[in-house]
């Protein structure tokens, strides 16, 4: 945790990616690992990453996105049993579309 803050905040300051391609080559990177899925969570009010920035990243890769009514940047801490919920939900849903695709 500490080390992604540092990383986070030096990329910040001195205007310098921590990953080579910056934020938006980490993603792609990830997407094209096999088996991975991602799912974009963003609270309502996070003053940090604005949600509708989160909703644009969504958007543009095609990511499930859901916006937490009411919620900050750390959703997944100011209510553990929503965020939890709504990952599950999430995976049940994904689940039912691979499910229905070998049918």
């Amino acid at each position: 945790w500490e080390r992604g803050l540092l990383a986070f905040t030096r990329s910040r300051l001195f205007n310098v990616d921590a990953y080579p391609g910056g934020d938006v080559a980490l993603l792609s990177d990830v997407l094209n690992l096999p088996h991975t899925s991602v799912i974009i969570i963003a609270g309502q009010n996070d003053k940090i990453i604005p949600s509708t920035a989160s909703e644009n990243v969504a958007e543009r890769f095609s990511l499930p996105f859901v916006k937490l009514q009411g919620r900050g940047h750390d959703p997944f801490e100011e209510n553990p049993e929503e965020f939890v919920t709504v990952i599950e939900t999430l995976l049940e849903e994904q689940e039912m579309d691979i499910l229905n695709r070998d049918i």
